[in-house]
């Protein structure tokens, strides 16, 4: 089962995690949709063909000792979940926008809660497309807000700064606590993307964002806020 020993090899919690439940040992490992590193092993197999790896994860899990996964179901602006508000993740079918012919979030919770094992939602906040180039579902959130989307590299990243980015993933996770049982909420990439070859360190390019929304703090003031209101509001919402 190489495709998931990847994934638990590398088991370890060092995100931030939005909701707490009682005191206890989070044993716990990712499960990576993006780029099919983890589940599904990739695009385009059956539904019966991922219920399949759902079960081998999570029994595996189980068989290993863990209370927990950290199943990404958000990679990039879109859902490995039943969603009004995004579409589905091209990781399951190949393009993004096509139904899987199941909900893998909610057949998740169902494996988990039969193994003792809890799932956490891990969503990636701001990144709207690892691939600028890859087609986008009409309701991408890209496609809605074109002018709150930045190209970072090769990659598309939504504005922290603008307030619609904001009301928009504070819904998207409102969503998921109102209509899954899940153990937590799990944020990756919950800040300004990394400065890299490509994208040296301060170019991200919210100017227009900063000169309207500003008011007066200085810039890397402001991006701290933009980043900790965003916290509170899931922390709230939750």
């Amino acid at each position: 089962m190489p495709y998931m020993l990847r994934g638990f090899v590398c088991a370890c919690v060092s995100c931030f995690i939005a909701v707490s439940v009682r005191a206890e040992e989070f044993r716990a490992a990712w499960v990576a949709s993006v780029y099919n590193i983890n589940f599904p092993s990739r695009s385009g197999l059956s539904a019966e063909a991922q219920k399949e790896q759902i079960r081998e994860i999570v029994s595996l899990a189980r068989r290993v000792g863990l209370n927990a996964l950290m199943v990404q179901v958000r990679p990039e602006s879109d859902a490995l979940y039943d969603s009004h508000l995004e579409p589905w993740s091209r990781f399951l079918t190949g393009k993004q926008g096509m139904a899987p012919g199941y909900d893998p979030l909610q057949y998740f919770i169902q494996e988990g809660y039969q193994n003792g094992i809890g799932i956490h939602a891990w969503i990636n906040p701001y990144r709207a497309a690892v691939n600028a180039a890859a087609s986008r579902a009409p309701n991408n959130i890209t496609q809605m807000l074109p002018s709150a989307t930045r190209r970072i590299s090769s990659s598309l990243w939504l504005d922290p700064g603008d307030p619609e980015v904001q009301s928009h993933i504070v819904e998207v996770v409102r969503d998921i606590v109102r209509h899954y049982p899940v153990s937590g909420i799990i944020l990756d990439d919950y800040f300004y993307p990394y400065p890299s070859d490509g994208h040296p360190r301060g170019t991200f390019p919210d100017r227009l964002t900063y000169v309207r929304y500003g008011r007066g703090m200085n810039l890397p003031e402001w991006r701290r806020q933009n980043v900790n209101k965003l916290i509170s509001q899931l922390h709230d919402v939750i």
